[in-house]
């Protein structure tokens, strides 16, 4: 009577199951629209015949194959279709399913509750279990509804239960999680039908914070001296409230009860389960409401230019010390939240206040380290520094076959032959085996993650590795790999922001671009407090002529960011009262923004590629010339040699000198070696 993939997270029972399975990248949605439904009785053996025949329900019989995986769990991929389930990469305009961003560390993280009730560990996910059900409970997520008492029109959608080992810091198993999930797939397919009130205008978009703006909040943070915070919100889409509809969903068989006539009960969702194609957007909006309307002591206002990102400005009000307007940011990335203020009496008093509202769990204000969507937040006085330690020791574990300290010294991430790799890997297009095709995906789309986070030095390497995601070759997973061991001996640089830095509190964005004979590159970078909060390597939009043509569309695709870094620090309390510097190598660049000039090598740009000329006009920015040398982006549109890669990479991640050996006489520092 239950559907026999609704216990596997991964599809397909755990007996019918193969090793093949784990290949099926792409779940074929219309094949499983299509299939037969099976009628489902919804009472159990004590009922009367009577309700035999009158309680039966069309389920699914088949799970979808593909599983996405988020930092709360893994998720099949066609039932969260509506999320913003693909990250958005800052390389080649490129976007990816987050297969491997934050994931698991080996398969035993993620059994099938199944295979997790049989194993060694079954009284621990028994006991996750149990307090997931405790919190659908405490969150009031649920009514119970008798199955013959459903309207004929409104739908009874699946649910199961999700198992995960969570790691911390270092990749300690800090707990075990199970989630009861509702099947995100029935509910698209019904709204696409049309049939169900249930699904009648489902809405499915939640933003996320970008990382560029929440490394403009660390920047402002160290700048301004504001006091950092962070929470967690318990369950958070347990805590989202539906005011639109109503929802059915049919109990995981573990949680599943009857009445006294043997019927199944059925729950009336009130709240949203993980998993609903709407439920971040539920939760999103819950929130939301409550810091704009509900909490009138400290009504926040919605930031234009990142919408997860609310503020309040108490009124007429400044820092002594710094001078600065007395705040509170609060930025959110689903159920991470972190606070910034310079006003610690209101704010506290609103930490208060939320935490009445939601069950949410406040981070140690004293710590001087904290995790957050992939990142090692570090602190100190006048500085903060972000890195992504803890993921590429995960990702090193994980994909080398040694421990990484006994790899030879990789200088760059770039492979010398990078680029001719590339060019052979474009002409054989189509040719790619399956097997190295997931492999090199796999491990790609995870390096995509800290590259435009907190591994600036990688965005090129990592970018031109992106574009072959659908023709590898042996020769770009080598390189992948060499990028990898890169990233593991140098695991502790990141970027560091500081308070004392010259002009550390003007925004300066830098551009720079190559010319191909295929479709040129992209780079840039912005700098606050002294690191960068932005950068990019991309592939452009069109084939150039001429290096003039691809210098001046890579300056007019900086000026877009600068447009929103400019409108992004003024919400938050930082504004840019002079024209933003753009700092360029090309003279023809400034040519160009400053003379009309139409020549047989520039009468053919359009008019859209010169956006930057207009917004120097407007004052919004005026394009300045900086040295070959000296140009930031120069290492986002070329694989560098080691010593002017080296020289870039400490100025556009503000990498601090260290390892200094305290001079000892060399008769006692022979002594002490040999009483070693």
């Amino acid at each position: 009577d239950v559907a026999p993939w609704l216990c596997s997270p991964r599809g397909g029972s755990t007996s019918t199951r193969t090793d093949s399975d784990e290949c099926v990248l792409v779940a074929d949605l219309d094949t499983e629209q299509s299939r037969v439904d099976e009628l489902v009785l919804l009472c159990n053996d004590m009922a009367s015949n009577d309700l035999h025949s009158s309680i039966h329900r069309h389920v699914s019989t088949e799970a979808p194959r593909r599983v996405v995986r988020f930092p709360w769990g893994d998720v099949p991929a066609p039932w969260v279709e509506g999320y913003s389930t693909i990250y958005d990469t800052g390389i080649d305009d490129s976007v990816f399913y987050i297969e491997e961003i934050l994931t698991s560390l080996d398969e035993d993280d993620d059994p099938s509750w199944e295979e997790a009730t049989r194993g060694n560990e079954s009284q621990k996910w028994y006991t996750a279990a149990d307090t997931e059900l405790d919190n659908l409970s405490r969150f009031e997520v649920f009514e119970l509804f008798a199955a013959d008492k459903v309207p004929a029109d409104e739908d009874i959608f699946d649910t199961m239960l999700l198992c995960k080992r969570k790691r911390g810091l270092n990749n300690i198993v800090t707990k075990h999680k199970i989630r009861c999930v509702l099947c995100g797939n029935q509910l698209i397919a019904s709204a696409k039908k049309g049939l169900s009130k249930t699904t009648a205008d489902l809405r499915t978009h939640s933003p996320a914070i970008r990382t560029a703006s929440l490394k403009m909040n660390f920047a402002v943070c160290v700048l301004d001296q504001l006091r950092m915070l962070d929470f967690d919100v318990d369950a958070a889409y347990l805590q989202g409230n539906y005011v639109d509809r109503r929802v059915f969903a049919r109990a995981p068989k573990y949680f599943r009860r009857y009445d006294e006539r043997g019927v199944e009960l059925i729950w009336l969702l009130r709240r949203a389960l993980y998993g609903g194609p709407d439920s971040g957007r539920v939760w999103y909006n819950t929130l939301a409401h409550y810091l704009m309307k509900e909490d009138q002591v400290t009504p926040f206002q919605r930031c234009h230019f990142e919408p997860c990102t609310f503020t309040h400005f108490i009124d007429g009000e400044s820092d002594p010390q710094t001078g600065a307007p007395c705040r509170i940011l609060c930025s959110v990335y689903v159920d991470d939240g972190r606070l910034w203020d310079n006003s610690s009496t209101v704010a506290d008093e609103f930490l208060i206040r939320l935490q009445n509202r939601f069950s949410i769990t406040l981070g140690d204000p004293s710590a001087r380290t904290s995790f957050m969507i992939g990142m090692d937040i570090s602190t100190g006085d006048g500085w903060l520094q972000i890195t992504s330690t803890t993921y590429i020791l995960n990702l090193c574990q994980k994909w080398l076959e040694f421990p990484i300290q006994e790899y030879d010294y990789v200088g760059t991430p770039a492979h010398p032959k990078l680029m001719e790799f590339y060019e052979a890997a474009i002409q054989l297009r189509g040719n790619t085996h399956p097997e190295l095709a997931t492999r090199y995906r796999s491990l790609v789309g995870a390096l995509i993650f800290p590259a435009p986070t907190t591994r600036a030095d990688c965005l090129y390497a990592v970018g031109l590795l992106a574009r072959v995601m659908d023709c590898a070759t042996e020769d770009m997973f080598k390189c992948a790999m060499l990028c990898l061991v890169y990233m593991g001996q140098t695991r502790a640089d990141g970027i560091t922001y500081v308070r004392d830095a010259v002009d550390g509190r003007r925004f300066v964005q830098w551009s720079d671009s190559d010319w191909s004979i295929r479709r040129s590159t992209t780079g840039g970078t912005g700098q606050l407090a002294n690191a960068s909060t932005s950068a990019t390597s991309r592939k452009q939009d069109c084939v150039t002529g001429s290096s003039t043509h691809a210098e001046i569309i890579a300056a007019s695709a900086n000026s877009n960011d600068i447009v929103w870094a400019r409108g992004y620090l003024e919400e938050i309390g930082l504004p840019q009262l002079e024209p933003t510097p753009l700092k360029v190598d090309a003279n023809n660049v400034i040519t160009l923004v400053h003379d009309f000039v139409s020549s047989k090598n520039t009468r053919h740009i359009q008019r859209r590629d010169f956006i930057v000329r207009e917004r120097e006009n407007e004052g919004a920015l005026f394009v300045d010339k900086v040295p070959t040398a000296e140009n930031l982006a120069d290492m986002f549109t070329k694989a560098l040699h080691r010593e002017p890669f080296n020289h870039l990479r400490s100025m556009v991640m503000n990498l601090m000198a260290k390892g200094a050996i305290m001079p000892v006489p060399r008769a006692r520092r022979i002594a002490a070696s040999r009483s070693a």
